[in-house]
């Protein structure tokens, strides 16, 4: 190959290679030495408050890990959920975790990619959970089976979709207490419960029924979260660096044994 079509090789490939590149080389730098100020608010086990002025959860474990990877410098600020969205609007909140895409937060929100699912699953008894393993709601409904739920949670479209005809038939039960609901499946008041994975076990291992309950495979429902930044006070960049630090993540052995944690029953 002749010497000049090497060399405008080399340059088209440097160029391409330096548009590909984010405008900065650290988070920090793009935030022009500030702290993200992330929003939170009470949600067992995802974000609580511990001893000390930063909260813990696994949304607190997950999103700090890409954080800190990403050189995102940060400080806690503990918010209830629609002042916080104003917040976002006006730029006085850079960011939130656990947030669903949604077209009227594109408007004053950036998204990063998904950090990790939300699930809705059924809980059984352990020695039931293999019969019962390919359970939908219209089988629970055909086969009499009664359930619990939370009052006026979103427990996905399946839910939505039967949720009426199985009340109608006396077959789903809706409290506002978790604990007493898994309490009533271990004591075999009902058959499943539909709750969010994580809660749900959370919930179970306070009550030390972790080992007398399982989660059938298949979720009623999963939906990706992602973090949330206000357009107002964080450059595109950083979401850039953050996606970075997410897919990093995802492949670390550290941040699977978190999900880990929070996802299964008993470790």
């Amino acid at each position: 190959m002749p010497f000049g079509r090497k060399l405008s090789r080399f340059l088209l490939i440097a160029f391409c290679t330096l548009v590909a590149m984010p405008a900065f080389a650290d988070c920090r730098s793009a935030l022009n030495g500030r702290e993200l100020v992330w929003a939170w608010n009470e949600w067992v086990p995802y974000a609580y408050a511990g001893e000390s002025d930063k909260p813990l959860g696994f949304d607190v474990d997950l999103v700090s890990r890409i954080l800190d990877d990403a050189g995102c410098p940060y400080r806690f600020v503990n918010q209830p959920a629609k002042r916080a969205q104003q917040g976002l609007r006006d730029g006085s909140v850079d960011m939130m975790a656990a947030a669903s895409i949604t077209p009227e937060r594109e408007l004053f929100s950036r998204f990063s990619e998904a950090y990790r699912d939300e699930r809705i699953v059924l809980f059984v008894l352990a020695g039931r959970a293999e019969a019962l393993g390919g359970l939908t709601l219209d089988d629970a409904a055909e086969r009499r089976l009664h359930l619990a739920a939370g009052l006026g949670g979103w427990y996905g479209k399946t839910y939505e979709t039967h949720s009426a005809d199985l009340q109608k038939a006396g077959l789903l039960l809706l409290t506002g207490d978790l604990e007493g609901r898994l309490r009533m499946l271990g004591s075999g008041r009902v058959d499943l419960v539909i709750e969010d994975q994580v809660a749900g076990i959370a919930t179970a291992r306070q009550l030390g029924l972790e080992h007398r309950l399982a989660v059938l495979p298949n979720p009623m429902n999963s939906d990706p979260v992602s973090l949330m930044f206000s357009r107002q006070s964080v450059p595109a960049e950083v979401v850039t660096l953050i996606d970075q630090a997410i897919e990093r993540q995802k492949q670390s052995p550290d941040y699977q044994q978190i999900v880990a944690q929070y996802t299964r029953l008993s470790n």
